[in-house]
């Protein structure tokens, strides 16, 4: 760990409102990491990407780099995809799962492993994953420390145990999903870019470290309260992936139709000029769907 002493910061798990529970824009959470000194971050909305790729467009203005990332819902708990450009599918195996990040590039870390009350992998299936020359590979790094988790003893022991015998890279990430988090706890490495992250996270040459802490019921509020306001602002209506509602996680989500670009195109301002012509899905991101 000698070479951490000049090293770079990244937080490797953000939220934005691409996403059905982010509530922080995407410049905001560019601006806020670079206010506070990061110098790569990583979007990683649920199974969703074009928040990541309209970052990766803004991120020159910030002095900040980003990693395109997706939270993705596996058959098995939540998993990072990171350094990839396009939607991992959900709902599938980890080990199928792995492979298509893989396939596409990139690198998978483990997000609040075991944790109580989230959809997160067990000991048993990382462990699995690491049997498998290919997955294991893939699947880099765990989660050590979660800026956002609000019972999270357990997480931290089993990813501390799973770090030191499986010789796992560690990883912070806020898991922010609003901007008063971001930062809350980041991934250390040698060097400053994207690309030093990524030679680093291969050779689990990282470490978590925390920056400042939010008490739980302050995250719950703030999170609460912002979550309100979005919806307000669209008109008193839930997104479809809202917890209020009853829906499947697996299922596709369109943006209001008061946030259409285009005509034919759901996706966020300006999505009909840099994904979707009317009436088709020519690309991978979700919120670019046929008006019906």
């Amino acid at each position: 760990m000698n070479a951490l002493s000049a090293c770079g910061s990244a937080d490797l798990h953000l939220h934005t409102t691409y996403g059905w529970d982010g509530t922080a824009a995407v410049s905001a959470i560019l601006r806020t990491a670079a206010e506070r000194g990061l110098n790569v971050v990583a979007i990683t909305d649920h199974d969703q990407i074009a928040g990541a790729l309209v970052a990766l467009e803004l991120a020159p203005d910030y002095n900040v780099e980003v990693v395109p990332g997706i939270e993705v819902s596996t058959a098995d708990g939540h998993l990072l995809a990171l350094y990839v450009r396009h939607v991992i599918p959900p709902g599938r195996p980890l080990l199928d799962t792995l492979q298509l990040i893989r396939q596409a590039g990139g690198l998978a870390v483990a997000p609040h492993p075991a944790a109580a009350g989230i959809h997160s992998l067990s000991r048993e299936a990382i462990y699995w994953a690491q049997r498998e020359v290919g997955t294991a590979r893939t699947l880099v790094g765990i989660e050590t420390l979660n800026g956002s988790l609000l019972f999270g003893q357990r997480s931290r022991r089993v990813a501390r145990l799973l770090t030191h015998e499986l010789g796992l890279a560690q990883v912070g990430g806020s898991d922010a999903h609003s901007v008063a988090q971001v930062g809350a706890s980041v991934t250390q490495f040698a060097g400053r870019s994207a690309a030093d992250l990524h030679r680093a996270l291969e050779m689990r040459l990282t470490r978590a470290v925390a920056t400042h802490t939010m008490a739980a019921p302050t995250i719950v509020a703030d999170w609460l309260l912002r979550y309100s306001l979005r919806c307000a602002a669209n008109g008193l209506k839930l997104p479809r992936y809202s917890p209020c509602r009853r829906r499947s996680p697996t299922r596709v989500w369109r943006l209001l139709p008061a946030q259409r670009s285009g005509p034919g195109c759901f996706g966020p301002p300006g999505c009909s000029a840099r994904h979707a012509a009317p009436g088709r899905r020519p690309c991978h991101t979700r919120e670019c769907q046929p008006a019906r």
